[in-house]
């Protein structure tokens, strides 16, 4: 992990689905969605349970620092309504589990505006539902342990 000042002259997307590595977050698309859009294709082609499938999951999402948005647009093309219903709650509650430590991180305890992290930052609601808000403020190291 970067030191504090060196992560801060990191340049970052203007908005989502933007970064194709570890420095800078937003999903690995090259171009227009086209990772997230690859990913639910093969969903579609060959099923949640192919190691096709899984393997191309698991590359893409260790590929680069991920941002809430992607997260959701993508478990909403993989998930039925319920499903996502369901996988929010998990992820919300995990979360909020994990928050207490990141606020004792000095990495993330605040974004880079100084705020103290909230779940509403891991999330991407609120204030945060903004990609280039979840892009430019929030801890990159805060937004690998939201995934």
């Amino acid at each position: 992990m970067l030191p504090r000042d060196e992560e801060d002259s990191l340049k970052r997307p203007a908005g989502p689905l933007q970064a194709v590595d570890l420095e800078t977050p937003g999903f690995i698309a090259s171009q227009e969605g086209s990772t997230i859009r690859d990913l639910c294709k093969a969903h579609r082609d060959y099923g949640r349970d192919s190691p096709y499938f899984r393997g191309l999951l698991r590359s893409d999402l260790d590929a680069a620092v991920v941002i809430p948005v992607d997260l959701k647009q993508l478990f909403s093309c993989l998930l039925d309504s319920t499903e996502f219903k369901l996988w929010i709650a998990a992820w919300r509650q995990q979360l909020r589990e994990a928050l207490p430590s990141l606020l004792r991180d000095p990495e993330t305890a605040v974004d880079d505006n100084g705020n103290p992290l909230t779940l509403e930052h891991l999330m991407g609601e609120g204030r945060w539902a903004d990609p280039s808000d979840q892009t430019s403020d929030i801890p990159i190291k805060a937004l690998q342990i939201a995934r």
